[in-house]
C-alpha cells in the first residue's frame, strides 16, 4: 500500500491525464491483489478439503478390507457354538437315556455344568451375532464394493451410519426417528454416510448429561430433506455463519476437532447438487436440515 501526495496548485491537462492513468494502474493494482488473495484462499481451502476426503477415502477402503477379513473368523466362531450347544443337548439326551444310572442323571455337578456350558455357548452366538452386524454395517457404510454414483435408500444409510456411531450415542442419547416414505435417491452412498455420522457425533458431543437426536426425512415435489435435530447446547448466533468455513471450530482441547467436518459435509452437498442448513439458538440446541434432489443428473 502506497499513497501520492501531492502539492496543492492549477494541474494541466497532461498532469490530470498522468494521474488518471495512475489511479486506473492503481485501482486494477488493488483488484489484482484482492483477487490473488482469495484464490489463494481458495486454493488452501480446496487443498484441506481434498486432503480430508483422501483420509476418509482411505479410511473406507481400510473398513471395508477389515469387513472382509472379519467376515469369516465370526463366521466360524458362531458356527462353532451352535455346534458345541446341539452336541451339549445331545448328551444330556443320551445321558437321560441310560438306565440304572439314577446317580447320574440327578447328579447336582453335571446339569449345572450342563447348564453353564449352555448359557456360555448363547453368549458367544449373541456376542459373535452382534459383532456380525456390526461386520455388515461397516461395510455397508464404506460401499467400496458398488458402483460410486447409485439409487440407495436414505433410511438404510442412516441406521448403518448410526450403527457406525453406536458407542458415541449408548447411554447417553436417544435416538427418535421420524421417518417419511421416500423413494430411492440417487447419490454417492459413501460419502452421504459420511455426513450422517459427522453429524450424528457432533450431535452427540454437543449434549451435556442425556439428550436426544430426532432424524426426520420428508418429501416435497422435487428434494428429499433430511433433518437431524439435537439437544444439545446450540451454537452461539456469531458462529452460525462461520461453522462450514474450513478451519473454524468450537471445539476445545488439543486434538479436539480440526475444523474440517462440516466444511466437507457442506462439499459433499454441493456435490450432490444439494444443500445443509442450519438453525441453532444458545443453550437450546441445533438443527441441520439436508436438502437432496430426488432426480438430478452429476456430472
Amino acid at each position: 500500500m502506497g499513497a501520492l501526495v501531492f502539492a496543492t496548485g492549477s494541474l494541466g491537462a497532461a498532469d490530470r491525464a498522468m494521474l488518471n492513468t495512475l489511479g486506473t494502474i492503481y485501482g486494477l493494482h488493488a483488484a489484482m491483489t484482492y483477487t490473488l488473495i482469495r484464490i489463494t484462499e481458495e486454493r488452501r481451502q480446496m487443498q484441506e478439503q481434498l486432503v480430508m476426503q483422501e483420509r476418509m477415502a482411505s479410511l473406507g477402503r481400510l473398513v471395508a478390507g477389515l469387513a472382509h477379513e472379519f467376515n469369516t473368523p465370526i463366521g466360524s466362531v458362531v458356527a462353532a457354538a451352535d455346534t458345541s450347544t446341539r452336541c451339549i443337548r445331545k448328551l444330556n439326551e443320551l445321558v437321560a437315556e441310560i438306565e440304572g444310572n439314577d446317580g447320574i442323571k440327578q447328579d447336582p455337578r453335571l446339569r449345572q455344568a450342563s447348564s453353564i456350558l449352555l448359557e456360555n455357548n448363547e453368549v458367544i452366538t449373541r456376542a459373535g451375532s452382534r459383532i456380525a452386524k456390526m461386520v455388515r454395517s461397516l461395510k455397508d457404510f464404506a460401499k467400496l464394493d458398488e458402483a460410486d454414483f447409485q439409487s440407495v435408500d436414505i433410511h438404510d444409510g442412516i441406521e448403518h451410519s448410526l450403527a457406525i456411531v453406536r458407542h458415541e450415542l449408548e447411554g447417553k442419547v436417544d435416538v427418535v426417528r421420524e421417518f417419511g416414505r421416500l423413494p430411492k435417491v440417487y447419490c454417492y452412498p459413501g460419502q452421504l454416510n459420511q455426513v450422517f455420522v459427522h453429524l450424528l457425533v457432533n450431535a452427540a458431543q454437543s449434549i451435556e448429561g442425556r439428550g436426544t437426536v430426532t432424524i426426520r426425512t420428508a418429501l416435497d415435489d422435487r428434494n428429499v430433506d433430511v433433518t437431524l435435530a439435537d439437544t444439545g447446547k446450540g451454537i452461539a448466533r456469531e458462529n452460525i455463519g462461520k461453522i462450514f468455513d474450513p478451519g473454524f471450530t468450537t471445539k476445545g482441547g488439543l486434538g479436539v476437532g480440526t475444523g474440517l467436518g462440516l466444511s466437507i459435509c457442506y462439499s459433499i452437498m454441493q456435490k450432490h447438487r444439494g444443500s445443509i442448513s442450519v438453525k441453532s439458538e444458545l443453550g437450546c440446541g441445533t438443527e441441520f436440515t439436508l436438502t437432496l434432489p430426488q432426480k438430478h443428473d452429476i456430472g
